[in-house]
């Protein structure tokens, strides 16, 4: 016949069952055989080498044998970085992935009922459609078991895992089919597994938009997969063993259903023992999942009070949320706890609050319900704690409202509710937010509240705020990087053009995308220093070293440790700035020896005897490296640098208080400090604070503010003078925990009269900082919560030079000799309220209001034809801070 579909002749189906079942046996267990023997071949390795006390001297290096390797590094390193692109599902290749896997799954089942209706080992034309249709699929799956296989971190977990014994049942027989051009029903039902995980992809890629309908999705699935595979199961089984049988697949299928009901019409009945037998197990297996899928059905759609059910905690791990929840908060959580480069994909986020949430904050749930849950109670019953199983939490976070008109009560009713769940729970790792810093002190008090033992932490908004706005006046732009680096955002330089990679956009974007991390640290940097370790991890591994983290509670975290204080132990934990927790995992696994030519990107973990560096073999190259990097610096303080009588007259200036922490001055009365025109008139690079609030607003902490501009570690000639702007009356609630910095003054007005903002010396100072508003309580519209703020700060742009020397009386009180700035000039420090409730994925930077003063640093630095390559992390964030004295932050 001359038809494509023409079968051979002499083809002889009858036996050929036995070549499939040998495809799927041996690639398994030859793969099993291979991953067990590599690591038996690593073990001996190491364990040879650990043996070996003396190392020969290094090798010559074959720069060209390093090329082709780093090479080789580069390509794999693509290939796993596409592998985990097309592997993850929030990823746009990755829901294409998912999406194709699922239609092509549907495609493959589909292919196997159709080809029921034949013979189960028959000959086959040359391109038979179902066929050609499952060999197609069963390639791709093949590739998609490559990808997975070089994404999975357990090679052996992931090779007897379920999905994998799906595919090792399913695709070499697909593919040995076209080859012998014989075909065997056989085990092709097992892909209908493939089914129980339908529910996930499905969620993953956002099709099912609530919690209720992926349970529905999951236990459907459930039911069908089972159902396909024990009809599958049993039609292979009678057509087998009872050549005869005419039986087809959907009434396989009609004969199980009936049977595990009970109900049993006879219609249909196993022939040979074998099906009995199958049937039996069958049965059994089917009323377990009989009584299952009834009640969970029926229990979906029971009419229970919304979210007062229990957390099922048995599927993933989970972390409990209360306190202030609304959809702001909730936004800004979520924003980063799903972030791509967020390793951690499988914790779920429970909130816990008092109230049904609105419309808004469900629809925002409902969104990402995969990974997140809601439910109505309080933290302050043992019973909604039950509920949401905080016995198993990782950990509770509770979050306050930064707006409140009465921060001291707001950080009191959070306060109880970390007492009600230390009782509850009292190991259960809590993390709380708080406004007022003196409010610290009663958490101390909680029974179980401990940071040593079970990580406790408390994080004061205003303190944390307030700091860093005060450490911005001596480095501007410090607030920002500091936003940018706890803030997580991606950087894809391909979603540039190549115009805009010249632009001072491409070059901030690439610095906002580096976050901080922590890691591990090689035990090759035992005995050094923070600088030395420091320089290594900059040079070598192009990542940035700024502390360090130690398992001793009396040290804890350090950042930049001096030498003579802290050197590195065995178990020392790195913080790092870098782009991805990826290039962290390097600083792990450096290695003097096998490292030293070899670029950060290939770093990986080495096989060396690390007992070699407590031995201090002689002539050992790997020791002499170490020592090189030890003995280069030789740490001399800076105090031991300088004479006696400069010591002497260095002590005379310096005036501290009684723990050091700050300059000093003996206490006073505001009045005393309070400042005139004409006395303002004197001042010269000082720094403005303008103040918000009268009698009636909540303090926010000055304190906090002023700390960093009188630290004990400023030189006497770099304390700037402060001079607040404000309300008298406010300033005197202040005052009582300001009034021992020193230089520290007062100047009553308003910074948004224009007759006041000069008087107080904006043209001559040398920042000017303006605080969000006490009093945005009073707002009846939230969006005009920073008015005051706005409108201070047009004021001030708007102090023209030769407006302040024609129109403002106090201009013949001037005595400074400096040229007076133009409002462009004039660098000015905001604090906006408003920003940080509207941010969203539409807002990328929410934190940087200003952004011209910003451009304008960027084409100081780089010029408006800066080069096209992408900065270092330390140049993108040294330069800016460094060069960019107008440069405004929100």
């Amino acid at each position: 016949m001359g038809s494509f579909l023409t079968r051979d002749a002499t083809c002889r189906p009858e036996g050929s069952w036995i070549i499939f079942i040998i495809s799927s046996v041996t690639p398994f267990v030859g793969g099993l055989v291979f991953i067990l023997l590599w690591r038996i071949f690593r073990y001996v390795v190491k364990f040879v080498k650990s043996r070996r006390r003396n190392r020969e001297s290094y090798e010559e290096v074959n720069f060209s044998c390093l090329r082709f390797m780093r090479r080789v590094y580069a390509v794999q390193s693509r290939v796993i970085q596409f592998a985990e692109d097309i592997s993850y599902p929030k990823t746009k290749k990755g829901r294409f992935m998912t999406w194709l896997t699922i239609l092509l799954n549907m495609t493959a089942i589909g292919a196997f009922v159709a080809d029921t209706n034949k013979e189960i080992e028959r000959c086959t034309g040359q391109f038979e459609p179902t066929i050609m249709i499952d060999a197609l699929c069963n390639t791709f799956f093949l590739w998609r078991f490559i990808i997975m296989f070089i994404v999975s971190k357990d090679k052996l977990n992931f090779w007897v895992e379920m999905n994998s014994l799906i595919d090792f049942c399913t695709i070499p027989p697909a593919l040995v089919t076209v080859g012998v051009r014989k075909a065997w029903l056989g085990l092709r039902f097992i892909r209908a597994l493939k089914l129980l995980s339908f529910g996930d992809d499905v969620a993953a890629v956002k099709l099912i938009s609530s919690h209720k309908m992926l349970t529905l999705s999951r236990t459907l699935c459930q039911f069908i997969s089972f159902w396909l595979t024990a009809a599958g199961l049993y039609y292979l089984v009678a057509k087998m063993s009872d050549s005869g049988s005419d039986i087809t697949f959907f009434q396989c299928i009609y004969f199980l259903i009936v049977t595990v009901s009970t109900i049993g019409y006879g219609d249909f009945k196993p022939e040979t023992n074998t099906s009995r037998v199958v049937v039996i197990f069958l049965i059994a297996s089917g009323l377990a999942v009989f009584a299952s899928f009834g009640p969970a059905i029926v229990e979906m759609f029971k009419k229970s009070p919304p979210y007062t059910l229990d957390y099922d905690d048995s599927k993933s791990s989970h972390v409990v949320v209360c306190g202030y929840i609304n959809t702001s908060t909730v936004s800004n959580f979520m924003r980063d706890f799903l972030h791509p480069e967020n390793e951690d994909h499988e914790t779920t986020a429970v909130f816990l609050n008092t109230i049904p949430p609105p419309e808004e904050l469900q629809n925002l749930m409902h969104r990402n319900f995969y990974r997140c849950q809601y439910f109505q109670g309080s933290p302050l019953r043992a019973g909604d704690l039950t509920r949401v199983k905080l016995h198993t939490a990782k950990a509770c976070l509770v979050i306050a409202n930064k707006h409140s008109p009465e921060p001291d009560a707001e950080d009191a009713a959070n306060i109880l509710r970390v007492i009600s769940i230390k009782n509850y729970k009292s190991d259960v790792r809590v993390i709380i937010q708080i406004l007022n810093y003196h409010n610290e002190e009663h958490l101390f008090n909680v029974p179980d509240w401990s940071h040593r033992l079970y990580g406790d932490e408390v994080i004061c908004i205003n303190e944390l705020k307030l700091g860093l706005l005060g450490k911005s006046c001596l480095c501007p732009g410090f607030s920002t990087m500091i936003a940018n680096l706890i803030m997580m955002s991606s950087f894809h330089p391909s979603n540039y053009s190549k115009d805009v990679r010249s632009n001072w956009e491409y070059e901030y974007g690439y610095g906002a995308s580096n976050e901080l991390y922590t890691g591990p640290l090689s035990i090759d940097f035992v005995d050094m220093t923070f600088p030395q370790v420091a320089e290594i991890c900059l040079i070598k591994l192009h990542i940035l070293l700024i502390g360090v983290e130690t398992s001793d509670s009396a040290t804890g975290i350090l950042f930049n440790p001096s030498p003579h204080v802290f050197k590195f132990k065995e178990g020392t934990q790195g913080i790092f700035i870098a782009q991805n927790p990826t290039v962290v995992k390097s600083a792990a696994h450096f290695c003097f020896k096998c490292h030293e030519y070899t670029i950060s990107s290939e770093i990986a973990k080495c096989t060396c005897d690390k007992t070699i560096y407590t031995n201090n073999v002689s002539g050992n190259n790997m020791v002499e490296e170490k020592r090189r990097y030890i003995e280069q610096n030789t740490y001399v303080p800076y105090w031991k640098q300088l004479s006696r009588e400069e010591r002497a007259s260095l002590d005379e200036k310096l005036t501290l208080d009684g723990s050091g922490l700050f300059h000093w001055r003996e206490p006073c009365v505001l009045e005393d400090v309070t400042m005139t025109k004409e006395d303002v008139a004197t001042l010269t690079d000082h720094i403005i604070v303008c103040v918000f609030g009268d009698s009636h607003a909540p303090t926010v902490g000055l304190r906090n503010l002023l700390l960093p501009l009188r630290n004990s570690n400023l030189p006497t000639n770099e304390v700037k003078k402060v001079l607040l702007l404000g309300q008298k009356e406010y300033i005197e609630k202040e005052w009582k925990d300001i009034y021992e910095f020193q230089d520290v003054y007062f100047m009553e007005g308003s910074p948004i009269r224009r007759e006041d903002v000069i008087s107080a010396g904006v043209q001559n100072c040398l920042m000017c900082l303006i605080l969000s508003s006490a009093l945005q309580s009073k707002a009846t519209d939230p969006n005009l919560v920073d008015k005051e703020t706005i409108l201070s700060f047009l004021q001030i742009k708007g102090c023209r030079g030769q407006e302040s020397t024609e129109t403002v009386n106090t201009a013949k009180y001037r005595l400074s000799e400096k040229p007076i700035r133009n409002r462009a000039q004039i660098p000015i420090i905001s604090e906006i309220d408003i920003l940080q409730r509207k941010a969203d994925e539409h807002n990328p930077y929410p934190y940087h209001w200003h952004r011209k003063p910003q451009k304008r640093v960027y084409r100081k630095l780089y010029g408006r034809n800066s080069r096209s390559d992408v900065p270092s992390t330390l140049d993108a964030y040294s330069n800016v801070l460094s060069n960019s004295p107008d440069l405004t932050t929100g």
